[in-house]
């Protein structure tokens, strides 16, 4: 982990109420998909969780920059997002966590909607979708390429993440190629299970 000045060089609004803060760091860090960092406005108090908060990667470990997505509200700490200009400086404490894939998890996919991409954008290369009109565009804001459901069976898998679990029967049903090829389904919620 390191302490790091890092200077806001880009703002992204994604919607009205999301908006991505993209900062160059003096030199490139390490950050495996999966960690997180700080962002700290209250340097004399570490503790202060109302100005320093965690917050998820939204960039790939390739990218030059380091950026995070924030839902902002009224909060203190939303509130100092919204005043950074380009070329302020914050202070950044990064890598953090150890909740990434190791090397035994080659080829993994993912199954996700609404929030649950924020943590997972470093990690992914596409989205598929069964929408037609949604294929051969790019997620909102964060850009990620959408593929139709075809792309994922020119490519085998060991496992894909679902996390639309409420529709985890009818998906599991529809995607049996997958299981046929030995791969296996994750899903987190509501009571975690591997299919």
């Amino acid at each position: 982990m390191q302490e790091i000045t890092a200077k806001c060089i880009q703002r992204i609004p994604r919607v009205s109420t999301i908006e991505s803060f993209r900062f160059l760091l003096p030199e490139k860090i390490s950050f495996i998909p999966g960690q997180f960092l700080e962002v700290v406005f209250a340097e004399a108090n570490r503790e202060n969780r109302q100005l320093n908060k965690y917050l998820s990667f939204s960039s790939s470990p390739t990218k030059e920059y380091i950026e995070v997505t924030k839902r902002l509200s009224n909060s203190p700490f939303s509130q100092r997002l919204k005043n950074l200009k380009i070329g302020d400086e914050v202070l950044i404490r990064a890598p953090l966590g150890s909740c990434v894939f190791k090397d035994d998890y080659k080829k993994i996919g993912f199954l996700i909607g609404g929030i649950g991409i924020t943590p997972v954008i470093s990690i992914l290369d596409y989205i598929i979708d069964t929408t037609p009109f949604k294929q051969g565009l790019y997620t909102p804001g964060a850009r990620i390429p959408v593929f139709h459901p075809d792309a994922i069976k020119k490519q085998p898998l060991d496992y894909l993440l679902l996390l639309a679990w409420n529709y985890a029967d009818q998906i599991v049903e529809k995607e049996g190629w997958h299981r046929e090829r030995g791969g296996k389904f994750i899903i987190p919620v509501p009571d975690p299970e591997i299919l």
